[in-house]
């Protein structure tokens, strides 16, 4: 891994959030900012969210963020089930491993807390996020898609 790369748990504020978004948000497809208003959605993965963050030795910006919510309450319908809301890595900060590295601290953090199983939604015309989501074992879910036909549904069971 990078050196100049420092990693953190739920240390990024709410605008060092929006500001990453924004400067990945050509890089979601489809767009961030065509899906859903970015201030909001930095505040409610702030309040929400378990945040893995990848941040810039120098500057401290934040290079990459994993926000992942988990279901592991009592609630039976969804208990022991986290759900990935968003994977980004600025552009520059690409191809380095960060959102793998990112990813599997989510995942190590999902099955400590008890969770079974990691879900995420991905567009299918974003075949890069695809292929590195089936490289740590995720697979893609027969179960109906959840917000457009656009988006499938993948799933990482623990066993």
């Amino acid at each position: 891994m990078n050196p100049a790369i420092q990693f953190s748990h739920n240390q990024a504020s709410q605008q060092a959030i929006a500001t990453h978004l924004r400067q990945c948000d050509t890089a979601f497809v489809p767009t961030l900012s065509s899906r859903l208003n970015i201030d909001d959605y930095a505040s409610k993965i702030t309040k929400l969210a378990q945040r893995f963050e990848a941040s810039t030795s120098a500057s401290h910006e934040l290079a990459g963020l994993v926000a992942m919510y988990c279901n592991d309450g009592s609630n039976d319908s969804q208990h022991g089930r986290a759900f990935i809301t968003n994977v980004s890595v600025m552009p520059t900060w690409q191809q380095q491993g960060i959102a793998l590295a990112l990813l599997k601290q989510a995942l190590q953090f999902a099955q400590a807390r008890g969770c079974l199983q990691v879900e995420l939604e991905v567009n299918v015309n974003n075949p890069t996020a695809i292929a590195l989501y089936e490289k740590i074992g995720f697979v893609q879910h027969a179960e109906a898609n959840m917000n457009t036909a656009d988006n499938i549904v993948m799933r990482h069971i623990f066993s």
